[in-house]
This record gives structure tokens, sequence and C-alpha cells, in this order.
């Protein structure tokens, strides 16, 4: 479905909200290590820490070793005993391991746990026709349609059937495809992707 040109933009914004929450629901991936205050918002398995995020450091039975920490501009952070550390390019499961082991230098049978507690350096980007295009933050589970939504809805003469997500995995730029004519009339649902820190919308 295009919106006509008599809709005004808010009612289209609405459109898009109704849709994206039947769509995406309203749970989000959260990681869930053995701390003993709650999880950050984005999964553990994929997100990679980048500077600004905030880290809560948990070492079971050692409260002085236990902090929450603020991940520098240079990806480092500095932690009792180890030193410095570099976070930034890691998941809390890499830097998991990475401290267990460092820890076992001074600790017999260390038990660490790193948890995200800020995922401040996690942002998307939705570009082109639309209301409300630039820079948002990723706080929990983004689909396509959701990041549509925040952005306010199509500009005229959008072509909502070329929407491209932009990705890059590794040294390789990819290019998604997303097709909002198709899912609006029923189909095309798995193009509704979740969407990943550094992904760019682009609505031509």
């Amino acid at each position: 479905m295009i919106f006509p040109r008599r809709v005004p933009p808010t009612c289209a914004l609405y459109v898009f909200l109704g849709l994206s929450l039947t769509a995406a629901g309203t749970s989000t991936a959260q990681e869930r290590p053995p701390a003993p205050a709650p999880g950050g918002a984005a999964s553990a398995t994929r997100y990679i820490i980048g500077a600004g995020d905030v880290l809560q450091v948990f070492v079971w039975k050692e409260p002085e070793l236990t902090r929450e920490v603020k991940v520098r501009l240079d990806g480092g952070m500095t932690l009792p005993l180890v030193g410095e550390v570099e976070a930034a390019g890691r998941t809390t499961t890499d830097l998991t391991t990475y401290l267990r082991t460092a820890y076992a230098r001074f600790i017999s049978s260390p038990n660490v746990t790193v948890e995200l507690r800020q995922a401040n350096s996690a942002r998307f980007y939705v570009l082109g026709l639309v209301l409300t295009p630039g820079e948002y933050p990723i706080t929990g589970r983004v689909t396509v349609v959701q990041a549509l939504a925040l952005a306010g809805g199509f500009k005229e003469f959008a072509k909502t059937e070329e929407i491209v997500i932009l990705r890059q995995e590794g040294d390789t730029q990819k290019f998604l495809p997303f097709n909002y004519r198709k899912l609006s009339g029923g189909s095309a649902s798995s193009q509704n992707i979740d969407l990943r820190p550094g992904d760019t919308v682009l609505v031509p």
C-alpha cells in the first residue's frame, strides 16, 4: 500500500506504528548472564561492543572486582588486577572468556560474567524519502518496518517497493531488498528483518 498524497504524514505514521507492533510484537532479545542485576537490551550473541557502551563486570564472590565500566573512546577499559583491556570489537561472550583467563592468573577458578548495561554505540540509519531521516539508537529489537515508523513514514514519491538495507559484514557490503508494497499486501514478510548496529535503510 502506498499512501495517497491527500493523507497527512501523521496518519501515515499511525499506520506504520500499528503495523510494526503487529508484525514484531513487543518482546526484545535480552542477555541473561548469572549476574545479580537485570540484563541489557541487546543480545550478547551478536552485539559487538563499541565505544561508549556500559558494561557490568561481575566476578563471583569478589565484590571488589565487580563493577560497572564504560568503554572509552579508544575502545579500552581499565579493570583491577588485569589492568587495560580492549573491549571494543568483542561480544560480551568473547570478553567474558578473555577475562576468565586473565583473572585466572590472580584467582583460582574465577567465575566471571560480562553483561551489557547500555548499548550506547548501537545505531542504525534511515535515509532518503522519509519524513525524519537520520541516526537512531538500537535499544532492543528493531525491524525495518519499525525503523520506517521511527523515521516518520514516507514522503511523496517514495519508491516503497525499492527500499534497500545496507549491511556491512566484515569486508563485504550486503544489499538487502525490502518491498514495503508487497509487505503491506500480506507477502514478503521475510524481508522485515531485525536491524543490526550500523545498518542503513535507504528509501529512494
